[in-house]
């Protein structure tokens, strides 16, 4: 994904319900992140990771495959060009 776009990571259950979800940043929480989909706005470098969702209900728990976010970052100049002067040689003394 382009950098400052925004994701949407959505999983699909079968089971009996309620269901409860909590996605997961590179094995970590991510808080507030308890509802069917994941939505990153305007993603960074630093949203760049693999995510899961755990997701239970009365029966146990499941953790799904891991979903891959890479964020591709924009070009950046890092130093502006510089002007040379080169001088001609004049002919043969």
């Amino acid at each position: 994904m382009n950098q400052g776009v925004d994701v949407t990571f959505t999983v699909s259950v079968n089971g009996t319900s309620p269901f409860t979800y909590q996605w997961k940043k590179n094995g970590a929480d991510v808080p507030g992140a308890t509802a069917k989909k994941l939505i990153l706005n305007a993603v960074t470098t630093a949203d760049a990771a693999i995510y899961r969702v755990a997701i239970t209900n009365a029966d146990g728990g499941i953790l799904s495959g891991p979903a891959t976010l890479t964020v591709i970052e924009p070009p950046a100049i890092t130093g502006q060009p510089v002007g040379s002067t080169t001088l001609a040689p004049c002919g043969r003394l």
